[in-house]
């Protein structure tokens, strides 16, 4: 394991400044970002588009760009998922992207009473849907708890999910 292949494909849904994307060797790289000052950023990291593909596009909106449905073997959703305006529809388009077997990573943070409406007010918080717990975010996904996996969680209490998409998937519950 490990070692990508460059046969595979990854998108980095959210990508910035294409920082996640640099690190990814021997694979298809492809980012998009909603902000146009990202993109052109994240474009200066690459010379040429065999390189990777960085594209202005909200995740929601991921299929209208690269139309075919499993084009991807993973993606990246770093901290981003959580701010979209509909964070079951732009997962749920992720998944769509995503080849059966293949991997979903997701960060997103883990909220406590502490810090919620705190949280909340903030302005670029787009949605209210936050969770305490790794078990609602799995549940809000509507993953099967089988092929997810938990990496760990940040300092800043996020969360690092994988899961790795089945054959008997068949997407979230609204």
């Amino acid at each position: 394991g490990g070692k990508f292949s460059e046969d595979k494909k990854i998108l980095d849904a959210g990508c910035g400044h294409g920082e996640f994307l640099t690190s990814c060797k021997n694979i298809r790289r492809y980012g998009i970002d909603a902000s146009s000052v990202a993109v052109e950023l994240a474009r200066t990291r690459f010379k040429t588009r065999e390189e990777a593909v960085i594209i202005e596009c909200d995740v929601e909106k991921v299929s209208e760009v690269f139309g075919d449905v499993g084009f991807f073997d993973y993606i990246s959703c770093i901290g981003v998922i959580e701010h979209s305006m509909n964070p079951k529809r732009s997962h749920d388009a992720l998944m769509r992207m995503l080849k059966k077997d293949g991997v979903l990573l997701v960060l997103v943070p883990l909220v406590f009473d502490d810090c919620l409406g705190q949280l909340r007010n903030e302005p670029n918080q787009v949605t209210n849907e936050r969770f305490a717990t790794v078990d609602e975010w799995i549940g809000y996904f509507g993953w099967n708890p089988e092929y997810a996996e938990v990496l760990g969680s940040g300092i800043s209490k996020d969360v690092a999910l994988v899961y790795r998409k089945h054959k008997d998937y068949i997407g979230a519950r609204h």
